[in-house]
């Protein structure tokens, strides 16, 4: 099951969520495909806004397999992904010229024990670490096969939820945030 949590409208084109639908359309008009692949989309979607995006959701071949969950907070939230696998991050920083990721709902799949995937690279994530996997920054589709492929290797890990929350509590605090900045104050002083 893949997560999805944002506020989808017309100007947020930086979720890449259409990239998503794509590659899981691609997945599902391949017969042999046995494999059952769930998208959970948390949050607004302002559909009226979005033709591409709704249609996909709409497609014969897709909405069985898409939950629009709508908004949900607090506890809500937080038990709706003890049910999840992986934390679908920005897909698409690209369209709005960004490089690096520092969504916060990134660093909440991490925090909540799920491998993430997304398109850019995260400065507080390790580049070898195993826990994010990276997609292409372009306008290309998911590739499902490649995604199911990671999410086997990393769910063989026993306890992988537990050692991503040690990576996020190791990796993304206060003082890994801020280190380059107090380097560089201590070059100044």
């Amino acid at each position: 099951k893949l997560v999805m949590t944002a506020h989808f409208n017309d100007t947020n084109h930086r979720h890449g969520l259409d990239r998503l639908l794509k590659g899981m359309l691609d997945y599902y008009k391949d017969k042999e495909n046995k494999r059952i692949v769930e998208l959970y989309i948390i949050g607004s979607l302002d559909a009226n806004n979005l033709s591409e995006v709704n249609n996909l959701i709409k497609h014969p071949l897709l909405s069985k397999h898409i939950k629009l969950i709508g908004d949900k907070w607090n506890e809500d939230l937080y038990e709706t992904y003890q049910s999840m696998h992986i934390g679908v991050g920005c897909l698409a920083f690209h369209r709005v010229g960004v490089n690096f990721s520092s969504a916060l709902k990134e660093r909440e799949y991490f925090a909540m024990g799920m491998p993430v995937v997304s398109a850019s690279p995260d400065y507080l994530v390790p580049k070898e670490s195993p826990y994010r996997y990276t997609i292409d920054q372009d306008d290309s589709n998911v590739n499902i096969h490649n995604l199911l492929n990671y999410f086997d290797n990393v769910y063989s890990e026993p306890n992988v939820n537990q050692s991503i929350r040690i990576m996020t509590r190791k990796e993304m605090n206060w003082d890994k945030c801020f280190e380059n900045l107090f380097k560089e104050i201590e070059t100044h002083d």
